[in-house]
């Protein structure tokens, strides 16, 4: 743990106040049940600059300074956690500032040594409390394998959304084609055009509506 507290702190450390830092023994300190960094600032009093919960989690003091890094970074844990209590917060900036004419990437790879169909790839989820303060599952955004042949390749994008109560399919991308399920109710065309081709047995129909009709 404490090399990985020397690996943070070898990152590039941007402070609001003049910092003296440095790392020896004499620089941990036990905080609770958690050990800490210290630095110096100007009048020579020790700041806490990072430090170890008990949950054994590494903890920045945001009071202290602000991190800055540059050049590729590799996080390895079950999780990261961002946690706020400040409206609209935390946000996650993602800048590319290169003029031309790419802009930046999220990645999510299943490097899977046995992949095969059906596998999912990554999977974006919503969650919120429930009136009675229940951690719920409203919404989520599913990418999978239908098929892994290599040049054969095709995937699922399946839009879900709660409803009454259940996790529901509502919107799937299959190889190219798309899919609604609308379980009850009325699929509703608040503006523009719907045009609307459907081949079967080699004849096709068309189905055209616009919010003016």
């Amino acid at each position: 743990m404490r090399n990985l507290l020397f690996i943070l702190l070898c990152l590039v450390l941007t402070a609001p106040t003049a910092f003296a830092l440095s790392y020896s023994d004499t620089d941990m300190a036990v905080i609770g049940n958690g050990k800490g960094i210290y630095g110096y600032n100007a009048s020579g009093v020790p700041k806490q600059l990072i430090g170890i919960n008990s949950s054994n989690a590494v903890v920045i003091n945001s009071g202290a300074l602000a991190l800055r890094i540059s050049g590729l970074v590799t996080l390895s844990g079950a999780s990261t956690t961002m946690t706020s209590a400040i409206s609209q917060s935390p946000t996650l900036n993602i800048i590319n500032t290169n003029a031309d004419a790419y802009g930046s990437y999220i990645d999510f790879k299943k490097l899977s040594a046995s992949p095969v169909t059906s596998d999912v790839i990554a999977t974006q989820r919503f969650y919120s409390y429930d009136a009675s303060a229940n951690s719920t599952l409203m919404a989520a955004i599913v990418v999978s394998c239908a098929d892994v042949s290599s040049s054969n390749e095709d995937a699922i994008i399946d839009l879900q959304a709660m409803k009454e109560g259940t996790l529901t399919s509502i919107l799937k991308i299959t190889s190219g084609n798309i899919s609604m399920d609308v379980p009850t109710g009325d699929a509703t065309l608040t503006t523009g055009n719907i045009n609307i081709s459907i081949v079967i047995g080699g004849v096709t129909y068309y189905i055209k509506a616009n919010t003016e009709q």
